[in-house]
């Protein structure tokens, strides 16, 4: 379609034409927003720019740092494929070749980008729920680096406004309280930024992720290891396509409430799509039911025909676990 108007050149074709820009999805500025918060993107690198947290109307990242994939030098010598080497140099990456937007009803929206770094590609599609606290960053990356003078690490990092000094990490069995260093530490699944500098109450930017678990908590930032191009023992053990999710979002720093956030994310429900049709079993239901206070279970197993849950007490308090197996 288009739109004409009068000047002094005369009508069209003389005058002022509107083409339809909009089919190209067009923006002026790559924004994800919902009730919880609401993140901007650089439309020149797709790099994070913001993250701001709606319930207490601040900003959670530091526009001075960078945020997003980046590729690390590092000291090859004494490295094996269970050690990340010294840092030498941190080169984030900024090459975009393609950006779309998407939008799946009031449900989902996002974008979809391919990034490039030294000989490799990142495909990655970064989405916010209408629902969620939390960006997920899903990449396949298609990584053919090796080793030389130094060895690339390909790494997210996350520049924090508000500097952490400690960092809240799940650890097997509950959580542990670390302070920054720089080398890699082991978290299952979350960190979280605590920093004194932020205002009682405040919630935290996490940094998770569904199969990564080398976190780097130093200079009161945060960046976890994604893919090391180790060559020992295994000379050409990463050159492969690689496929993981990232999440960054903002929570408080309550361990019980980080470790349900978790489950969620680790066990995705899956939706199928069929034509209508009755079905026999209930809309909903359960095979067991569990009141555990502050205590979080981590499995259940079965044995000699008895059921073995296993908990883990967060919150440092006595509670009284009951279980129901439904019929």
């Amino acid at each position: 379609s288009s739109d004409v108007c009068s000047s002094d050149l005369g009508t069209y074709p003389f005058g002022c034409f509107y083409g339809d820009w909009g089919r190209l999805k067009y923006e002026d500025r790559c924004v994800l927003e919902n009730k919880f918060i609401r993140a901007e993107f650089d439309p020149l690198s797709m790099r994070l720019i913001s993250l701001y947290d709606k319930s207490e109307n601040a900003e959670k990242l530091d526009p001075e740092g960078f945020s997003g994939l980046s590729v690390a030098d590092t000291q090859d010598s004494g490295m094996t494929a269970w050690l990340i080497g010294r840092y030498l140099k941190k080169t984030p990456v900024t090459r975009l070749t393609c950006s779309d937007r998407f939008d799946n009803g009031a449900l989902r929206s996002g974008y979809s980008f391919r990034l490039k770094m030294l000989g490799s590609t990142a495909d990655c599609t970064v989405s916010l729920d209408a629902d969620s606290h939390y960006l997920q960053f899903a990449y396949t990356v298609d990584w053919n680096e090796r080793s030389g003078e130094t060895l690339p690490v390909l790494t997210f990092e996350l520049a924090i406004k508000d500097k952490a000094d400690r960092y809240l990490c799940d650890v097997p069995m509950g959580t542990a309280i670390r302070a920054g260093a720089n080398h890699d530490v082991p978290c299952l699944s979350f960190c979280a930024a605590v920093s004194k500098n932020s205002a009682p109450g405040s919630a935290s930017v996490v940094l998770r992720s569904d199969s990564k678990y080398g976190y780097r908590l130093f200079g009161g930032d945060m960046a976890l290891t994604l893919i090391n191009t180790a060559h020992n023992p295994d000379p050409l053990p990463e050159r492969f396509i690689h496929t993981f999710s990232v999440y960054v979002g903002t929570e408080q720093p309550d361990p019980l409430e980080l470790y349900r956030t978790s489950e969620k994310l680790a066990h995705v429900p899956k939706a199928l799509p069929v034509n209508p049709h009755t079905g026999t079993l209930p809309p909903s239901g359960t095979l067991m039911t569990a009141s555990a206070g502050t205590a979080f279970m981590t499995s259940l197993s079965f044995a000699n025909g008895s059921i073995r849950p296993r908990l883990v007490e967060l919150k440092g308090e006595k509670n009284l676990a009951a279980f129901r197996v439904n019929d």
